[in-house]
């Protein structure tokens, strides 16, 4: 007899659940299904296609377990993509540029989010 082994590691408990499953489902593959039991979602599919089944309790992922098709090395490279940046990951900057037909005189900075708008250097 096989014993589950779940593949969940504690140090993502705080990671956003449906974010979590977006990327299991981006790297592992889509779309999902469900087998018999409404708790525990197979990816990419089920049975001999199953690559990891991730068991719900509400609204959590309470564990991941490898399926038949499961590819320690490819779960070896997620891991290192949620240890990594998405865990420590570095801060990240974002830039926009809109253009408006009247002059912007002065600036505006937001306190709480740290967004800056400015006028265009002339």
């Amino acid at each position: 007899m096989l014993v589950a082994q779940n593949l969940l590691s504690d140090t993502w408990a705080d990671l956003d659940q449906a974010e979590l499953r977006l990327l299991l489902q981006e790297r592992i593959g889509r779309p999902g299904q469900y087998d018999g039991n409404p708790d525990v979602l197979h990816l990419p599919l089920a049975r001999e296609k199953c690559r990891v089944s991730l068991t719900y309790k509400g609204a959590k992922i309470a564990a991941i377990e490898p399926g038949a098709a499961f590819d320690r090395s490819e779960w070896e490279r997620i891991c290192a993509e949620i240890e990594g940046p998405i865990l420590k990951g570095p801060r990240r900057v974002g830039r926009e540029f809109s253009f408006s037909t009247f002059r912007v005189e002065g600036w505006w900075r937001g306190t709480r989010s740290g967004v800056q708008i400015l006028p265009c250097a002339q």
